[in-house]
């Protein structure tokens, strides 16, 4: 009978904690909360550091800046020693010049002297070859008359046939000379001029690449190489760091996990202790398209670095400086 009474405990109890447990559960949602992304970044020119190297092997015999020199586009900066290749553009230039001379020689044909010599030549023996016809046809009129005898009249017809002769001579050098340069002879001094001028450009743009320009206007941040040391064409080290200073931006190392909320257009505050008090606010201007390993870390001890990030590059305010660089703290909202 005990045993009766105490089954039937356990059972009450049993169904009134499945009617309790079957009331609805109360759910709360929580209210959405303002998503903050932080990370690490660092700050840099908009127009990115150019690592500026020469194209030639040489000597570096100037370097007409420093440290902190401001230029403006196409300034020279360093230059190597340029003795070799000043000499080829002088010697390239030379060979244009006889080209060109030559070329205007064949061009001008005969000496107009020459030709009016030649012409007076042919007129000398129009009159000869005349005077030379009348007079073997009076020779022939006497034979006829039987006045002159045969011999006469074959010195005659002899002279006449060289005047004849002479005359034809006379013109064909005049034609000579009237068309002494061929359309071979023009093809052919072209073609030397344009020789010499493609070497006279080939020389020119050696010589211009011993001449380290500015490729913007910016500022000299490094000197890596100084006047006397040798640089090489086959594996060109950078011998001057530029950059433009006058826009900055921040780069900044999205984690992966919110490389698909964070977008253009969106606010993002700069600070650190590198920047003490000072904060900067930019905007989000690029994101990358490519995800790419972390160059940038906090070094926390919950920092994780074997997770892919996502560049984003925001513009800073005009009246920011900072050393190009410099490891800062962001916040995307």
């Amino acid at each position: 009978m005990n045993l009766v009474i105490r089954l039937f405990t356990v059972t009450s109890i049993v169904i009134a904690s499945i009617g309790c447990s079957s009331r609805p559960a109360d759910r709360t949602v929580p209210k959405e909360t303002r998503s903050i992304i932080q990370g690490v970044g660092y700050i840099e020119p908009v127009s990115d550091v150019h690592r500026l190297s020469f194209k030639r092997t040489g000597v570096i015999g100037t370097c007409a800046v420093s440290i902190g020199t401001v230029v403006h586009k196409g300034d020279p900066l360093m230059s190597l020693d340029a003795a070799t290749e000043q000499a080829e553009f002088s010697a390239a230039e030379t060979e244009l010049t006889v080209a060109r001379s030559e070329r205007d020689k064949v061009f001008a044909g005969s000496n107009e002297f020459q030709i009016r010599a030649a012409e007076h030549e042919v007129v000398a023996a129009e009159a000869d070859a005349k005077l030379a016809g009348l007079e073997l046809q009076r020779q022939k009129r006497l034979s006829s008359e039987r006045v002159g005898s045969l011999s006469e009249t074959d010195r005659a017809e002899s002279e006449a046939s060289r005047r004849e002769a002479g005359l034809r001579r006379a013109s064909a050098n005049l034609d000579y000379l009237k068309n002494v340069v061929t359309v071979e002879d023009r093809a052919l001094s072209e073609a030397k001029v344009a020789l010499a001028q493609s070497r006279v450009a080939t020389a020119q743009q050696r010589l211009n690449d011993c001449t380290l320009r500015a490729p913007s206007d910016g500022t000299v941040l490094e000197i890596l190489h100084f006047t006397g040391e040798g640089v090489s064409e086959l594996t060109p080290d950078p011998v001057i760091i530029f950059a433009d200073l006058s826009h900055l931006r921040v780069r900044a190392e999205v984690d992966e996990s919110y490389a698909l909320t964070v977008h253009r257009g969106q606010h993002l505050t700069i600070f650190g202790r590198a920047l003490g008090s000072k904060r900067a606010s930019g905007t989000v201007s690029y994101i990358k398209s490519v995800m790419g390993k972390k160059t940038v870390f906090a070094h926390t001890a919950t920092e994780r670095k074997d997770l892919d990030v996502l560049q984003v590059f925001a513009d800073l305010p005009p009246d920011f400086s900072a050393p190009i660089g410099l490891e800062v703290d962001f916040e995307i909202e």
